[in-house]
């Protein structure tokens, strides 16, 4: 853990004659999938009852009422088999000696992560392993209780928790008590990959998956097309490794981006296009071409006047896609997660549509020319406020719509999908 350099499997150190140590960053774009056991078994999904009771002071609704949001993305986090396989691993070891406490003891303080966001991982972890498996264990109103008491825990974690018994003045998103999926899978999986990295210390597969599992690393490289006697680039490319704004050995694994973002105006898309065409608000820019650095000028040591150029190229093909699907401009969507479920109900009847094959998603080229095929195994729409997720069976491949406790055959609007807002992505090659 004090070396996060470890984590990446394509890192070396090696040592010259004269005894230097120099790292070396040997580039892996398409590493082995040590696909678990678990990725081709069928799990038990379920979903929880609605609490659809209408409060009236001093009663106040339940921690299932408008809990669609956290329903879809416990969908999508169990989709993922490398989550599941630490999930399945999780109960085993509380199994052994008795609970979590005696499993997991928390670690000591650490400057590298913050104690909250550990505490967040680990009743993540919980509510997951519960999730898997209670839904075979219990009836479905047991399930429900135990339930309302996890979702009230995890609320009070994001924020978005429970209204009063008495009328004050609060927030909107405590009254409405209505989030946003993908806003959430984003806050829960880095603390889960947190929670992770300290409890399974030492597994080659905990490496891997916290190198490879979701977070996709580029190169970047900068250019000046000025004169090479002005410049302190000295006409040469300047390649680094990293998550666009980090070098390779200062990378945190635990709040790099994982969930790619792409955001369409109107119209038909293709998301294989939109995926390799650089976008202000994309989280990662899978394209290989130049643009104008955001500097308004060289930043030179010497008398440039020129303007860097900066290309990004994709140097890792991670083991998952989380692809987030925004409806509107970047001024549209606000940060707030009430808000952002708010702006996409609105947004619905504009016409949207994303085209993709759900067998089939091929990304790349990466910086050594490789390129990957991804499988959907989770899709999570949203139409008139209400959140619902298609969730791909291991075994016979097929889609169920789950939708709260009801489970109907789905079939997935590949060639005109407008509702989508997360679409969770399955590496096959």
């Amino acid at each position: 853990m004090a070396d996060r350099r470890l984590l990446f499997p394509f890192v070396r150190e090696s040592k010259s004659a004269d005894g230097t140590i120099t790292q070396n960053a040997r580039l892996v774009s398409k590493d082995r999938i040590p696909l678990p056991a678990t990725a081709h078994q069928s799990y038990p999904i379920r979903g929880c009852a609605n609490d659809t009771i209408i409060p009236k002071l001093p009663a106040k609704p339940g921690a299932r009422n408008n809990c669609c949001w956290i329903e879809t993305a416990l969908h999508a986090l169990l989709s993922d088999p490398f989550v599941r396989h630490f999930v399945i691993d999780y109960g085993t070891k509380i199994n052994l000696v008795g609970g979590p406490d005696a499993a997991f003891a928390p670690p000591p303080p650490h400057p590298s992560f913050s104690f909250r966001e550990y505490t967040r991982g680990a009743l993540y972890m919980q509510i997951l392993y519960a999730r898997y498996s209670l839904a075979d264990a219990l009836g479905q109103a047991a399930f429900d209780y135990q339930f309302d008491t996890f979702y009230a825990q995890l609320r009070q974690s994001v924020r978005v928790v429970r209204a009063p018994a008495v009328a004050s003045p609060l927030p909107v998103e405590t009254v409405n008590m209505m989030g946003d999926t993908a806003e959430l899978v984003q806050v829960m999986l880095p603390c889960v990959r947190l929670f992770i990295a300290f409890h399974w210390s030492g597994s080659a597969f905990q490496r891997q998956f916290l190198a490879y599992g979701c977070v996709p690393l580029v190169t970047r490289t900068v250019a000046c097309p000025g004169r090479a006697d002005q410049c302190d680039l000295n006409g040469l490319e300047a390649v680094s490794y990293g998550d666009f704004d980090t070098q390779l050995h200062q990378v945190n694994m635990f709040s790099s981006p994982f969930m790619l973002t792409v955001t369409r105006e109107g119209g038909s898309h293709s998301l294989e296009d939109l995926l390799n065409v650089p976008a202000p608000t994309s989280t990662v820019r899978f394209g290989s071409r130049w643009q104008l650095f955001e500097l308004p000028r060289c930043a030179g040591i010497k008398n440039c006047n020129s303007r860097r150029i900066i290309k990004y190229t994709l140097a890792t093909l991670p083991w998952m896609l989380y692809i987030q699907t925004l409806r509107a401009t970047a001024e549209q969507v606000s940060a707030d997660p009430v808000a952002n479920a708010e702006d996409e109900f609105a947004h619905d009847a504009v016409g949207y549509a994303l085209r993709y094959n759900p067998s089939r998603l091929t990304v790349g080229p990466t910086a050594d020319g490789q390129y990957a095929t991804y499988e959907l195994v989770c899709r999570v729409s949203f139409a008139y406020r209400h959140y619902k997720a298609d969730v791909r069976d291991p075994v016979d491949r097929t889609f169920t719509n789950w939708n709260f406790a009801s489970a109907t055959p789905a079939h997935v609007p590949s060639d005109g999908d407008t509702t989508s807002a997360l679409l969770v992505w399955q590496r096959t090659e």
